[in-house]
């Protein structure tokens, strides 16, 4: 698969893992796939590295989108290893509410 490809395919296999939709390349600002509550950001990289200016674009989809929670979904390109980055107050509402449910 071309490099250069990798980002779209994470971003197809994001939108149709969370019953979502892609929107395709909208500009900084802005989710990569439309969900209900949540603003995802979503990056291919080389090896996984957690930087600033990933939480900070995940953090300006979700103010500019009005979304409840935002989501930096990590894919390292050669494990195709998967980390989700979200809030710890995401983390605090995702945790209590399983435990309701189980």
């Amino acid at each position: 698969m071309a490099q250069s490809s990798v980002w779209k395919v994470w971003e197809r296999q994001v939108a149709r893992d969370l019953c979502g939709e892609r929107t395709g390349p909208r500009g900084y600002g802005l989710p990569d796939v439309i969900l209900p509550d949540i603003a995802p950001e979503c990056k291919a990289q080389a090896s996984l590295s957690l930087r600033g200016k990933d939480l900070e674009q995940a953090e300006v989809n979700r103010k500019n989108t009005g979304k409840t929670w935002w989501a930096l979904l990590l894919r390292e390109n050669k494990t195709a290893r998967k980390v989700a980055v979200i809030p710890y107050d995401y983390f605090v509402h995702l945790y209590n509410n399983q435990k309701e449910d189980a």
